[in-house]
């Protein structure tokens, strides 16, 4: 296989990934419109969707036709997982969101269990 083709065939495989995303983002979106009653909603990524400039795109084009926000962090934060969550410490600091740090530790956690705020 010639670098050209390589290139070619990492793009198509970037291209099909953003548009499987767009599709369940697309039908999440209805969901959560059909449910709740927002003037103006986000949707947030983070990790390797939110360095993906492709994907990034697409879902900051897709969230903007939907009247929603895509807010992610910078890619510079996005390869390490310490980063990311001191991230997302700093931005529910920032609104005021504290915890009393008073859950433990789970491998797993369902997202029926999370609470607002």
């Amino acid at each position: 296989m010639t670098r050209d083709e390589k290139m070619n065939l990492a793009a198509s495989m970037e291209d099909a990934v953003a548009d499987v995303m767009a599709d369940r983002v697309t039908h999440a979106i209805e969901i959560f419109k059909n449910r709740y009653d927002v003037d103006k909603a986000h949707i947030v990524s983070g990790g390797g969707v939110a360095a993906n400039l492709t994907i990034k795109s697409c879902l900051t084009h897709l969230t903007a036709t939907h009247n929603m926000i895509f807010t992610a962090p910078p890619a510079y934060l996005c390869t390490d997982n310490g980063a990311m969550i001191a991230w997302a410490g700093i931005e529910r600091l920032s609104r005021g969101w504290v915890s009393a740090m008073d859950a433990k530790a789970r491998p797993r956690w369902p997202l029926e269990d999370l609470k607002e705020g």
